[in-house]
């Protein structure tokens, strides 16, 4: 399980300015987990509050949620949940926030699958409208705010392997790097780090290629291919006419190879392990099957990796309005787990009819499982009980004209009350007050 970290250890409630809740000190892992299960199933079924999970309206209604865990409860668990400890804080570090939640989580990323030979770079964003130094804005998108952050995908199985989130010129990136590949180049060769000379094939868009990046990985025994910018550092003089559609103009150093190809816009290619070759394009329409360079053909086979997980996770992700940010990012990277989660139980499954192959399908019995292992033993809340304590709590009550009698159960024969207890008991009926005796008449002992 990816997220084991943050359940294996009890998170604290105590902060520098604490809010008053009787969580206490530490919350059992039970709990934890019984908590996420919850919040997962939110990101299936949507309600428009936290509080309608846990309404009895009978056309609202969803029972697990109330069987489960209190809507106080999941409340108290939301707003206290902490993955560090704020007497320990780092202004320079943007993400201290995360304490070491984010670090083990990508660790276990890492870990868990070997890239396969394609592996791709892009970028990915989370709607965030609350205040933050370094998010985006984007006029032409329903969500304009945004965190973005850069993610690396195995090309074949669709695996998250890593991520990096964007902070601005404070992302961690040496200025050095930055001048010399810019932005995109820097943050690919930090996300490559652990992958450099072992002879994958990188597929990225014109935000982070480049010749010298190419160059860069070539001596790392790495290679590349995407699409380029046609006014880049160091990029060939291309012809000012325009081309026809379906031409191609090739050039190359002897190294990179640059494909300058017209199609219904002009793409620009640049690789350093794809020879020219014009190869066909089959469409389900006889018309729209075209020669395109075989450059082409691989970027667009390989490049989805990030936009698959944005699209497989869109229906059922289990976020909710915040203004603290890491704590949105914190439950989309719970998301991202459970996505990872899936992808190896698909691989592993040896029964292709199992309904768990289907993803939602797959996020439900997760949630299932996680509550059974896990289910709290639900103490009820209200007035208690006026009996003597040597009285179990199982008590029938039965109903006889206008008197209550109470049969119970004793634990031992020596407990037995010499007399029958009398208690007063008060009933309100229409509005007028009626006194009741409540006699314990008779006892069966175990």
């Amino acid at each position: 399980m990816y997220y084991s970290y943050s359940l294996g250890t009890p998170l604290k409630s105590k902060q520098t300015n604490p809010v008053p809740s009787p969580i206490g000190k530490t919350l059992p892992a039970q709990d934890f987990w019984t908590f996420l299960a919850l919040e997962l199933l939110t990101g299936i079924v949507k309600k428009p509050a936290i509080k309608d999970y846990w309404s009895t309206r009978a056309v609202f209604s969803t029972p697990i949620f109330s069987k489960a865990m209190s809507r106080t409860r999941f409340e108290q668990i939301l707003r206290c949940v902490h993955f560090c400890d704020n007497n320990n804080q780092h202004t320079s570090d943007r993400l201290w926030k995360f304490g070491k939640f984010l670090p083990d989580i990508l660790r276990n990323f890492r870990h868990s699958i070997n890239p396969g030979e394609f592996i791709c770079i892009d970028e990915s964003l989370l709607s965030f409208k609350g205040r933050l130094a370094f998010k985006q804005y984007d006029p032409l998108k329903r969500a304009r705010f945004r965190v973005k952050y850069y993610a690396i995908v195995d090309c074949e199985s669709k695996f998250l392997v890593n991520l990096k989130i964007y902070l601005g010129k404070s992302t961690g990136e040496e200025s050095r790097m930055i001048k010399e590949f810019g932005m995109g180049g820097a943050t690919v060769i930090s996300l490559l780090r652990k992958y450099l000379g072992k002879n994958h094939k990188v597929v990225v868009d014109n935000f982070f290629n480049s010749p010298k990046l190419q160059e860069y990985l070539i001596k790392k025994k790495t290679f590349c291919v995407g699409t380029v910018r046609p006014t880049g550092k160091e990029m060939p003089r291309f012809e000012k006419k325009k081309l026809r559609k379906g031409s191609v103009n090739v050039y190359t150093n002897g190294t990179l190879l640059v494909e300058q190809w017209e199609d219904r816009r002009q793409v620009n290619m640049l690789s350093s392990f794809i020879p020219h070759k014009m190869v066909e394009s089959l469409s389900s329409n006889p018309r729209n099957s075209r020669m395109k360079p075989k450059s082409v053909m691989i970027y667009s086979a390989n490049m989805d990796g990030v936009d698959h997980f944005d699209q497989k996770m869109a229906p059922y992700e289990s976020l909710r309005k915040t203004v603290k940010w890491y704590k949105k990012f914190a439950f989309h990277l719970f998301d991202l787990a459970t996505y990872n989660s899936h992808i190896p139980f698909k691989h592993y499954s040896t029964n292709p009819a199992d309904p768990r192959l289907i993803y939602k399908n797959f996020i439900l019995a997760l949630i299932e499982d996680i509550i059974d292992k896990n289910r709290v033993q639900r103490i009820p809340v209200g007035r208690p009980v006026l009996v003597p304590r040597n009285v179990l709590s199982t008590v029938l009550l039965v109903q006889r004209s206008r008197s209550f009698i109470f049969r119970s159960r004793f634990s031992k024969p020596t407990e037995s009350p010499a007399n029958p207890i009398v208690i007063s008991v008060t009933l309100r009926e229409n509005a007028s007050r009626l006194h009741s005796s409540v006699k314990i008449v008779q006892s069966d002992y175990v």
